[in-house]
């Protein structure tokens, strides 16, 4: 056994397109049915694969046009079973009530490989940087290349 992250690559691979196609099927299989995630859009804790099938369908059906996503500075470890992928992303679209979507966001995608060999994800956090002074989050934050 090697700790080659190919497999893990791939998952994330398939979530950008999945994204991109507002498959939320798709998206929903590469989650454990005990899935616990912690979006960026509220609530601030989903737990299954019903609960975060239905934040997903809510949020990709709020996009009049995209929503276009884009996976940065993938960094995945492996050990194991058991292997961690954190990235930032990028999501771009126009909302069906109005308005533009621009926003960088922080994602931690915790993995565990079921015993046929495929990849779940079992923990998701997101995040965005907030301004100390203000307390507004920084949306528009992008990674910064020198870190």
């Amino acid at each position: 056994m090697t700790d080659d992250p190919t497999e893990l690559v791939a998952l994330i691979e398939r979530r950008v397109a999945a994204v991109r196609d507002r498959d939320v099927e798709a998206l929903i299989a590469a989650h454990d049915p005990e899935v616990q995630m912690f979006p960026v859009l509220p609530p601030t804790r989903t737990t299954g694969r019903d609960a975060v099938r239905d934040g997903l369908r809510a949020w990709l059906d709020g996009y009049e046009s995209g929503p276009e996503y884009d996976v940065t500075d993938l960094d995945v470890v492996r050990d194991g079973d058991l292997g961690v992928c954190s990235f930032f992303y990028h999501v771009r679209g126009t909302l069906k009530g109005g308005g533009d979507v621009d926003m960088w966001v922080r994602s931690t995608q915790v993995c565990r490989r079921r015993g046929d060999g495929a990849w779940l994800v079992i923990r998701s956090h997101e995040s965005v940087p907030f301004d100390a002074e203000s307390g507004q989050a920084l949306i528009d934050a992008a990674p910064d290349p020198s870190a």
